[in-house]
């Protein structure tokens, strides 16, 4: 019993002794951080210069030239369309049954591509995620859910041999190749992963069998300039309708 008598009045001294600590006032302000003021330490900027000098180089590399701005918009645009149709030759070069490929509006970073001379920078500005090609078998009642979705949001970049009316949030008038679309066939479609994986609330296609070729979408870019500039051509715009609203 003493030694509890003992123990407890330990516990009430030490308790009674702790210092507490409360916050009493909060005083918002800014404070000015001046880089030009920071010294420069030569010998970590001895070892950047190099690394720096390279990225540069691959940066600033022209890869083809544009005949025309090229800009973003919806439900259509000239930058969306030639986006969607690179994705689609690629795509088509793996599996002859793509029938089409979609690219998410939000993708794509930038409002604008200009004319003249496009630099392999520009292009990681364009597209600077690590989002890579997959190839998708999509229902017709699923890929209804998929076409309604990019209506309701008011038009993604979609590839030539798909045209549709978005109409109140769904795809209506639907063609794929020509042909009207029917909710019991099955289409193969390009996507991003991010998309075929369910990004942009497309959750409902994440069961589908889909193939990830594991090529990036910014190298498919990049090969489809290349390609072109290799021809001596320069891309011109193309403004065709493929959404109608």
């Amino acid at each position: 019993m003493k030694c509890n008598l003992w123990f407890f009045l330990i516990v009430i001294l030490t308790t009674a002794c702790s210092k507490q600590i409360y916050l009493t006032e909060v005083r918002p302000g800014a404070i000015r951080i001046d880089k030009t003021s920071q010294s420069v330490d030569p010998t970590i900027s001895a070892l950047i210069v190099p690394y720096k000098m390279q990225l540069d180089s691959t940066m600033n590399k022209v890869v083809v030239y544009f005949d025309d701005e090229l800009v973003k918009n919806k439900p259509n645009s000239s930058l969306g369309n030639w986006f969607a149709d690179a994705m689609f030759e690629k795509a088509y070069s793996i599996d002859k049954k793509v029938d089409f490929a979609i690219q998410n509006y939000g993708g794509l970073r930038i409002p604008s591509v200009a004319a003249g001379p496009v630099t392999v920078g520009k292009l990681y500005e364009l597209m600077p995620f690590d989002n890579t090609l997959f190839i998708v078998e999509i229902p017709g009642i699923v890929l209804q859910q998929l076409l309604d979705r990019i209506a309701d949001y008011g038009g993604w970049p979609v590839s030539r041999n798909i045209s549709f009316i978005a109409e109140y949030g769904k795809a209506k008038s639907i063609i794929i190749r020509d042909s009207e679309f029917s909710q019991d066939s099955i289409n193969t479609v390009a996507l991003p992963d991010y998309v075929a994986q369910g990004g942009d609330n497309c959750d409902f296609l994440t069961e589908l069998k889909a193939l990830d070729t594991g090529i990036l979408i910014r190298d498919v870019i990049i090969e489809n300039l290349e390609m072109l500039n290799s021809k001596g051509l320069r891309l011109k715009a193309d403004h065709s309708i493929r959404i109608k609203d």
